[in-house]
């Protein structure tokens, strides 16, 4: 049986802002829908930077803590940065009847970069965890970063993350679509030169469900 929402659920308010530049550090932008009994869906949250985007240490945010879901997150920039622990979120923390984990997706015209323990992350208690598009005219790179969307606690399935570049590189990072009890998610990675350190993962498992699938689409592989 499907879930109903009450009737009138307050949502929370989208968040659209354009720029030709944006420099962040340690700042914090969220969407949320903050109380349990709420059914209403946080809102989404639409950034397009004509250069740059840089984050140092904030955050980009949407969650939800009833059984509404959580705000999706558009990123159009030309170059994305996010350094000394940035992270782009979102996430559902109710640990059961929560609503779905938003879904992220970037396009860079040129680059997205994530360093020093940086994220894109889509994270669920007790439900759904969101998808994640990653794509960049041409680099991806992760150094001590990580692309993650995970389900900590019940029957949801791992998001899926897709990635596009004609460069992906992953040094001593991480990209992972994990579940506890349901399926984990599919990756699929297409890119013309995939470059990965013996210390770096890409992984859809789960504990107690259905691994899921990786799937890297590259014709150059180091």
């Amino acid at each position: 049986m499907s879930k109903q929402k009450p009737a009138g659920a307050p949502a929370a308010g989208t968040i659209t802002l354009n720029a030709r530049m944006i420099k962040a550090s340690n700042t914090a932008m969220s969407s949320e829908t903050r109380f349990p009994g709420n059914g209403g869906d946080a809102g989404e949250v639409t950034i397009i930077v004509s250069d740059s985007l840089t984050m140092d240490r904030g955050t980009l945010e949407t969650s939800t803590a009833g059984e509404g879901k959580a705000g999706d997150i558009n990123l159009t920039v030309s170059v994305l940065e996010l350094h000394k622990g940035a992270a782009i979120s979102s996430k559902s923390t109710s640990e059961e009847s929560g609503g779905d984990a938003g879904i992220i997706t970037v396009i860079a015209g040129d680059s997205i970069k994530l360093r020093e323990k940086s994220c894109l992350t889509t994270d669920a208690r007790g439900a759904g965890g969101g998808k994640i598009f990653v794509n960049a005219g041409n680099l991806i790179y992760l150094s001590n970063g990580k692309v993650t969307s995970s389900v900590r606690k019940g029957a949801g399935n791992g998001g899926d993350i897709t990635t596009d570049s004609e460069f992906v590189v992953l040094n001593n990072s991480s990209v992972k679509a994990n579940a506890t009890e349901g399926d984990g998610g599919a990756i699929f990675i297409h890119t013309g030169t995939y470059i990965k350190s013996s210390e770096s993962s890409v992984t859809a498992t789960s504990e107690r469900g259905n691994d899921g699938i990786v799937k890297i689409d590259a014709p150059n592989i180091d």
